[in-house]
């Protein structure tokens, strides 16, 4: 069922390096840095919550059983989780001002936007009205993108 964990695999190992180059302690010391940081880790937590336990799944694949979720932050972006991963991996690149760990974040935007794609191919065959739901909301950036 889960053929595709090597998109989950690369997106553990990018946010995985993203932590492990960028400097907690600098977040922790510098308003605009904790603020970003905190920004990002709000989202992917509200996100989570709002998709809810038995909903939520690592894989592309949508749960047997579920719908697909439109209230919370999901009212205003389709993957917000993935949002808050991008806007902490941000925090932690300016943590750090580093080529590499800017080029990871790039990576790991790339990795989270293929994966999204890939979920959203399965979730309009589940569900065809997720179809209506792409046109109206943005993908990660409310209004924007």
């Amino acid at each position: 069922m889960h053929d595709n964990r090597w998109i989950i695999y690369l997106q553990v190992i990018f946010l995985g390096l993203l932590f492990f180059l960028g400097d907690l302690g600098n977040i922790a010391k510098d308003l605009v840095l904790s603020l970003i940081f905190g920004l990002g880790a709000g989202i992917l937590v509200a996100g989570f919550f709002n998709i809810g336990i038995k909903s939520y799944s690592p894989y592309p694949e949508p749960r047997e059983g579920r719908t697909f979720q439109q209230k919370g932050l999901y009212r205003y972006v389709r993957h917000p989780m993935y949002t808050g991963m991008v806007v902490m991996g941000l925090g932690l690149v300016l943590s750090q001002l580093r080529l590499e760990s800017f080029l990871i974040w790039l990576f790991l935007i790339y990795v989270l936007n293929l994966k999204a794609d890939m979920e959203e191919v399965m979730l309009i065959a589940k569900h065809p009205e997720y179809a209506d739901y792409k046109n109206k909301t943005k993908k990660f950036i409310p209004y924007i993108l």
